[in-house]
C-alpha cells in the first residue's frame, strides 16, 4: 500500500495548521530529550481532537546544528483505520480526515540526532551510496536496507514474511520505497510490488530508482516533481502503477514557517549527479574516520569478486562443454539402461519362480502329510483285519472237530447220495483267504505311492 504524501511549498498558506494552546516547541522538546509522549506509557490515552498536534506542524523547518542545510520535506497520508492505531499515539488524529503527519529529510551522510521525531525518515542523498532511514526512538535512527523475504514451515504451512522496519506507532505498516515515493506502506500493498516476491534485493536499488523518477520528473516539468494520485490509504502508487498525476486535495501553505521550495529540491537533486568527489570524501570523513581504509578494503572485495565471477563464468563454460554428450556415449547409455532393466526383469522372473517354487513344495508338503494319514488309517484297517482273521482262525480251529464231523457225514451222504456235494468249509475259508488277500494287496499299493511321492 502506497502512502499518500504532501510536499508543502514556500510563500503559502496552510488550512491544515490548527490553533492550540500547547506550546508548539513542547512536544518536540520533549522527543529531542529523549522524553517523548510516543514512549511513555503512564500518559492518559487521550480523545482525538484533545491531542497536541505533531510537531512537524508545530515546526515545520527543523534546523540541524550537525547538519545546517538538511532539506525538510512534510509527508501526510490517510489512515482511516483507527484500531490500527497504538493506545498511546500522542499527537492530534485529525478526525475528519484521520491523517498522520512525518517529515521526510534529506542529506549528505548519516542522519543527524538533533532532529526528527518517531516515524520520521531520512534519505542519504550521497551520490552511489544512497541510503534510507527511519526514526523508531527519539534521536535514534535505524537504518533500512531493502528488501528481504524469510521461509518458515510451521505446523505442516509455508510461510513467507518480510523483514523490514514497522511503524514505531501504527500498526500493520512498514517501511517502503516505490519508484516515486518514500511510504509507510501497509503489508497487503507492499505485496502487491512485484519486488516483493523476490528474495532480497538492496536499499540502494530502490532509491537508485527514486532518484531517477525524481530527476526526470523534474526536467519534464520544468522543475515541479509530479506524484502519484493519492486515496485513502494511498494504495494507487505501488510499483506496478502506470501513470502519475499532481497532488490532489492538498492546501498550499504560504506562511514564513514553509519547507524548502521545489526549485531547492530540484536543484540538490540536479547537484547530486555532479557533486565532487572531494565533497562525498568530506561527508565520509565526518561520519568515518578510516574512509580510505573502508574504501581500500571495498575495492579490493569488489576486485575479488569480479575475479570470482570470472572464474565462475568460466567454470560454467566448462560444465557446459563437458555436458554436451557424444552419440557413442548416448548409445553406451542407451545399451546400459537396455541392460539394466533386462537384469531388472530377469529378477523379477527368478522372483516369481521362487515363488512358485515356494507354492509347489507347500502344496506338495500338504499332499505328502495327506498321504501319511490315509497310510495311518490303512495301517488301522490292516491291524483290525488281522485281528479278524485271527478271530476267524481260532473259530475255523474251534469248529475243526465239527467239520470232522461234518465230512464224515457228507461222505456217508455223498455215499448215500453221490450227486450233492457240500462245500460250506471250504466255501468260508475261501472267502476269509481271498478278503485277506485283497487287503494285503491294497496296503502295498498305498506304499508304493508313498515312495514315489517321497522320491520326487
Amino acid at each position: 500500500m502506497i502512502d499518500n504524501e504532501r510536499e508543502d511549498m514556500p510563500g503559502q498558506a496552510s488550512t491544515d495548521n490548527r490553533q492550540h494552546s500547547h506550546n508548539p516547541t513542547t512536544i518536540e522538546a520533549q522527543c529531542m530529550l529523549g522524553a517523548c509522549p510516543l514512549h511513555n506509557s503512564a500518559s492518559p490515552t487521550m480523545v482525538p481532537g484533545e491531542r497536541p498536534q505533531h510537531p512537524c506542524l508545530t515546526n515545520p523547518n527543523p534546523k540541524s546544528a550537525i547538519q545546517p542545510d538538511l532539506i525538510v520535506l512534510h509527508r501526510t497520508f490517510q489512515h482511516h483505520h483507527l484500531s490500527k492505531h497504538k493506545k498511546n499515539y500522542p499527537y492530534d488524529l485529525e478526525t475528519s480526515e484521520f491523517t498522520v503527519h512525518f517529515l521526510e529529510f534529506r542529506g549528505y551522510g548519516s542522519p543527524p540526532s538533533d532532529v526528527g521525531t518517531p516515524g520520521d525518515i531520512y534519505i542519504d542523498m550521497t551520490l552511489d551510496a544512497y541510503a534510507l532511514y527511519a526514526m523508531i526512538t527519539p534521536s535514534s535512527w535505524k537504518r533500512w536496507f531493502g528488501h528481504c523475504l524469510t521461509y518458515s514451515f510451521i505446523s505442516g504451512k509455508e510461510r513467507f514474511s518480510l523483514i523490514g522496519i514497522d511503524h514505531p506507532v501504527l500498526q500493520e505498516r512498514m517501511l517502503w520505497v516505490t519508484d516515486q515515493n518514500v511510504v509507510w506502506a501497509t503489508l497487503k500493498t507492499v505485496k502487491k510490488d512485484d519486488r516483493s516476491n523476490l528474495w532480497s534485493l538492496d536499499a540502494r536499488h530502490f532509491l537508485t530508482k527514486l532518484m531517477e523518477y525524481e530527476l526526470r520528473e523534474i526536467k519534464q516539468s520544468g522543475g515541479t516533481r509530479k506524484r502519484g494520485t493519492p486515496d485513502e490509504e494511498g494504495e494507487r502508487d505501488c510499483h506496478s502503477s502506470k501513470k502519475s498525476k499532481v497532488d490532489k486535495g492538498v492546501d498550499v501553505q504560504t506562511d514564513n514557517m514553509s519547507f524548502h521550495s521545489r526549485d531547492a529540491l530540484s536543484a540538490t537533486v540536479v547537484a547530486s549527479e555532479s557533486i565532487s568527489e572531494e565533497t562525498q570524501v568530506s561527508y565520509l570523513q565526518a561520519d568515518n574516520p578510516k574512509p580510505k581504509e573502508e574504501l581500500m578494503e571495498a575495492c579490493k572485495k569488489l576486485e575479488k569478486a569480479n575475479g570470482d565471477n570470472t572464474s565462475f563464468s568460466q567454470r560454467i563454460a566448462e560444465l557446459e562443454s563437458d555436458n554436451r554428450v557424444p552419440d557413442s556415449a548416448k548409445n553406451d547409455l542407451d545399451a546400459h539402461i537396455k541392460n539394466f532393466l533386462s537384469a531388472i526383469k530377469d529378477k523379477d522372473d527368478a522372483r516369481r519362480n521362487a515363488e512358485q517354487a515356494e507354492k509347489a513344495s507347500a502344496d506338495k508338503d500338504v499332499r505328502i502329510q495327506t498321504l501319511l494319514n490315509e497310510a495311518k488309517e490303512h495301517q488301522r484297517a490292516q491291524v483290525c483285519l488281522q485281528n479278524e482273521i485271527s478271530d476267524m482262525a481260532k473259530r475255523i480251529q474251534e469248529r475243526e472237530p465239527f467239520e470232522n464231523s461234518q465230512l464224515l457225514l457228507s461222505k456217508k451222504i455223498q455215499a448215500l447220495t453221490p450227486n450233492i456235494f457240500i462245500f460250506v468249509v471250504e466255501s468260508e475259508r475261501d472267502r476269509a483267504r481271498a478278503e485277506e488277500e485283497t487287503a494285503k494287496k491294497s496296503l502295498a499299493d498305498k506304499e508304493a505311492r508313498i515312495l514315489s511321492i517321497l522320491k520326487d
